[in-house]
């Protein structure tokens, strides 16, 4: 499955990690932790312990693909405008 998780957070980094798994992820988050993610993979630790390597741009523009999922992990304040840029992108 295609997905798309836009706000890649500490939460949405870890679902789109998870996800990365089985799944064309693509993390949509600020500049700073997504350049992180490309440079040295995504660390889950926990019950188990994975280095994911999913896609990761801080915009969403840069997704080349049409998701069949689009995840929403911005903080609520930020829901609108979240909505705003995944319509103009993908609608």
């Amino acid at each position: 499955m295609r997905i798309v998780v836009f706000g890649a957070g500490a939460l949405g980094s870890l679902v789109g990690g998870l996800l990365s798994r089985n799944n064309e992820v693509v993390l949509v988050g600020r500049k700073a932790h997504m350049d992180a993610v490309r440079k040295n993979g995504l660390s889950i630790s926990g019950l188990e312990s994975i280095v994911a390597r999913p896609a990761a741009f801080d915009s969403i523009d840069k997704c080349r693909f049409r998701p069949e999922l689009v995840i929403v992990t911005v903080k609520s304040y930020d829901t609108s405008e979240a909505g705003n840029a995944i319509r103009k992108r993908f609608g």
